[in-house]
């Protein structure tokens, strides 16, 4: 069985509101939320984690190198690697990335990109007053984490 997604428990409710047509789109907000702001969740706190998806569904399937992409840089980033270090991010390109998953993703590399998830979910969750009762309401209060997040990065 491929490995599948992960993401909080929790977070099935959070966004049930919203009513998104998939899961994955809680995920994607999520990630992008804890990519940009270079937060991730411990080992310990995605054990309160359900997998929900062993691909990347449409729309995203026709995204993931770019979602790959700014995950992978943002891990890099993290780690302190320098991109002009080739055999450094090779290294990691290796750890993280296979042609043999419906992913792409090993599963260190989903394991981690989860952790992600996972972080822009804790900051989801402490921003908001309450859980969004519409999309309107959400997409306002995102907008305004990840221009802020934006604005504070290097």
């Amino acid at each position: 069985m491929a490995d599948r997604f992960h993401a909080p428990i929790e977070s099935r409710d959070w966004f049930k509101k919203l009513d998104f047509s998939i899961r994955m789109y809680d995920y994607y907000f999520c990630l992008m939320l804890g990519l940009v702001k270079k937060r991730k969740a411990s080992d310990e706190e995605m054990v309160n984690s359900e997998e929900f998806v062993e691909y990347f569904p449409e729309p995203f399937g026709s995204g993931k190198n770019k979602i790959i992409s700014l995950f992978l840089e943002t891990e890099l980033s993290l780690l302190g690697i320098d991109l002009s270090n080739r055999e450094a991010v090779q290294k990691i390109l290796t750890e993280y990335i296979t042609p043999n998953s419906l992913t792409w993703l090993t599963k260190k590399g989903l394991s981690e990109m989860d952790k992600y998830c996972a972080g822009g979910f804790e900051i989801l969750r402490d921003e908001f007053d309450d859980r969004p009762a519409s999309k309107y309401a959400f997409f306002l209060n995102f907008e305004r984490l990840i221009t802020e997040a934006l604005a504070t990065t290097d």
